[in-house]
């Protein structure tokens, strides 16, 4: 047990002199920039990707000519003001 908190307190003691150097504190404060400017990159990309992927297959898909399907009457009738019950 004694040679465990040995350990831990000479762990602390060095990163406690890591961080004092000026190229620990150069490195802490790289690894929090660009921790913290990630964060966009790992949401964005996938979602363009996903985004180009969806409108590939939308490019593929071929519109039928000269479809025989009815129009709604909706469509052919005048503009008129329906009131709610």
């Amino acid at each position: 047990m004694h040679s465990f908190i040995h350990n831990i307190q000479r762990m602390k003691g060095l990163a406690f002199h890591f961080i004092s150097s000026s190229f620990g504190r150069l490195c802490l404060l790289a690894i929090t920039f660009g921790l913290s400017g990630c964060g966009d990159f790992f949401a964005e990309k996938p979602t363009e990707l996903e985004s180009m992927n969806i409108l590939r297959e939308l490019s593929q898909i071929t519109p039928v000519p000269q479809a025989a399907f009815p129009i709604p009457d909706v469509y052919t009738q005048p503009p008129r003001i329906v009131e709610g019950v």
